[in-house]
């Protein structure tokens, strides 16, 4: 003799477990509030915004207000700083992605567990360092022109680098501190 399956409808499951969704319907309310009523907002983006009309009564004008804000003449060079930034992020994605799968593998393959917690917990200590002091350590131990490490190792090997003159040396840099 066969069991005869059991329906289970969404309705049975709440009545089953509705102290447990009862507990989430403050958080589900919280992220609504904060987080999707908002972005009803970032339709003024796309309009020519009347206070008057509000919100759903302004007219829409697509992306004539970016026009104006990429406009050269009224700022010059934001649009290519909009590239380099653009591009900065893609360069980050690529090398960051690429340096923890690297390093996942690596971690992976120590064999001693004792050994292979110790790199794991060192390698996530710079995440609790300020920027400000890697910053501040960047500055006056590494590239400082007059007694940084960095200058003094290259300038023995004969490579003559002014890190705060040759605009190449940063975006290198830059992907070297966010790795």
């Amino acid at each position: 003799m066969q069991k005869a399956k059991r329906k289970t409808g969404i309705f049975q499951e709440i009545r089953k477990h509705g102290f447990l969704y009862g507990m989430t319907l403050p958080g589900i309310l919280l992220i609504f509030i904060f987080s999707y009523v908002p972005m009803l907002g970032l339709v003024i983006a796309f309009q020519n915004f009347n206070v008057r009309d509000g919100i759903f009564g302004s007219e829409f004008c697509g992306l004539n207000n970016f026009k104006f804000f990429f406009n050269d003449s009224i700022w010059p060079g934001l649009s290519q700083a909009t590239i380099n930034t653009l591009w900065l992020n893609v360069v980050f994605i690529i090398a960051t992605t690429f340096i923890s799968v690297l390093l996942a593998v690596v971690f992976s393959e120590i064999g001693s567990k004792k050994y292979r917690k110790i790199t794991q917990t060192l390698s996530l200590l710079p995440y609790f360092i300020s920027w400000t002091i890697v910053s501040l350590f960047l500055n006056s131990a590494l590239i400082s022109t007059d007694n940084g490490i960095l200058t003094g190792i290259l300038e023995g090997m004969g490579i003559q680098i002014n890190f705060y003159q040759d605009p190449w040396v940063w975006p290198l840099m830059m992907t070297i501190l966010r790795i």
